[in-house]
């Protein structure tokens, strides 16, 4: 008898110990499992950047200070996806005209710019953005606007992805006005290669040397090259006269 309540006691002990140490171990799985978080979130469902964002408003301003976008500048913003970037840069810049262009224009909308965006930055500056912005879907040999039309062409960390670089810098020339600027963001390598180092696709990188050579003999002249962090750089051409 007294051996059979030893193996109760015994098996109310283990059954507990199990009971108490499995929701611990669940616990434990879900915060080594947890999303790390993002270097920006998103807000709801809107897709737009919250105020809170310090740095990526920080890199804005550089961006904008570095390329001198200035009061009635027009600008083709190549790759732009879904417009928070050139929206981000409104909050530092007044009465631009703005392109937004891509192959992809699903995530642009006329709602998402005038009931979406427009309210939220406008909101976070302060001020209404006085900038105005048009959609133009594009494609790798075409950017969908016509010659000589644009003050600046800027291509944000997209250059990699253009499967013909030299057509699309010839794009760039051709609906830029003389005197116009190509602003690009970019990646830089010690060698040209196609790597994903910097992007989930392989994408295609200069040596700083190769990239600004290719640029300049298309005819564009080199005034600055920034540095970034890390290998990124601003490449700042302008459009040679005829």
């Amino acid at each position: 008898m007294i051996l059979k309540y030893k193996i109760y006691i015994i098996a109310y002990v283990w059954i507990n110990a199990i009971l108490l140490y499995l929701p611990q171990k669940q616990c434990h799985s879900q915060e080594n499992h947890t999303r790390p978080p993002r270097k920006y979130e998103y807000i709801k469902n809107n897709m737009v950047i919250s105020s809170e964002n310090i740095e990526e408003i920080k890199k804005a301003q550089n961006f904008v200070e570095k390329s001198k976008i200035e009061k009635y500048d027009t600008i083709i913003s190549i790759g732009s996806w879904n417009g928070n970037r050139e929206f981000l840069w409104s909050l530092f810049t007044d009465s631009v005209h703005f392109y937004l262009q891509d192959v992809d224009i699903s995530s642009l909308t006329k709602f998402r710019i005038e009931e979406v965006c427009i309210p939220h930055y406008s909101k976070m500056r302060q001020t209404p953005v006085t900038n105005t912005f048009a959609i133009i879907k594009g494609t790798q040999k075409h950017f969908g606007i016509n010659d000589n039309s644009v003050s600046k062409v800027i291509m944000y960390n997209v250059y990699h992805h253009f499967k013909n670089d030299i057509i699309m810098v010839k794009e760039a020339k051709r609906v830029l006005q003389n005197n116009g600027n190509l602003i690009i963001w970019e990646n830089v390598t010690e060698r040209n290669m196609k790597t994903r180092r910097y992007c989930g696709d392989k994408g295609k990188y200069k040596t700083q040397e190769n990239f600004v050579n290719d640029i300049v003999n298309l005819g564009f002249i080199c005034d600055t090259v920034y540095k970034d962090i890390g290998d990124r750089r601003i490449f700042f051409f302008t459009k040679k006269t005829n």
